[in-house]
């Protein structure tokens, strides 16, 4: 559901309400209500809990450089990552049968898209890829290394 609000009242409301949800970005909500002349457009959906971009920045890293040890391209190893965590499913195509992912990382939220990356570690391990753990600084965010 989107929303457009051009009247100056309204645009108070909506830095109130952003000022209450993102504290640390009321600058930068500023700096782009005094660009907007003409309103903003307000876009209400459900929140879903996503992985973190530092966990993500970190699996990449690392599942890129795994991949390139057994021979796998990037999206190669991903989906097999993806089995070996999630499960997979048999597919009948016109090409022949193709193992596919149960689930996808774009399904995935922080706790389920951490245990992707210990899987990313533990099959590295098992085939003699050492990779390093994740190590998180003060906020949370994975590190990494």
């Amino acid at each position: 559901m989107k929303f457009k609000i051009d009247t100056p009242e309204d645009l108070d409301r909506i830095m109130v309400m952003a000022a209450h949800a993102e504290p640390d970005r009321i600058e930068e909500l500023m700096e782009l209500l005094k660009r907007c002349d003409k309103g903003v457009c307000v876009e209400v959906s459900r929140h879903r809990d996503s992985r973190s971009r530092s966990q993500e920045g970190y699996y990449r890293k690392w599942a890129r450089a795994f991949g390139e040890f057994v021979g796998l391209t990037e999206e190669e190893m991903h989906d097999e990552l993806l089995c070996r965590c999630f499960g997979s499913t048999i597919v009948a195509t016109k090409f022949g049968d193709r193992r596919r992912p149960a689930k996808r990382s774009a399904d995935t939220n922080t706790e389920t898209y951490g245990m992707l990356i210990e899987q990313l570690i533990i099959v590295a391990g098992e085939m003699g890829f050492s990779i390093p753990p994740p190590l998180r600084n003060a906020n949370g965010n994975y590190n990494q290394v």
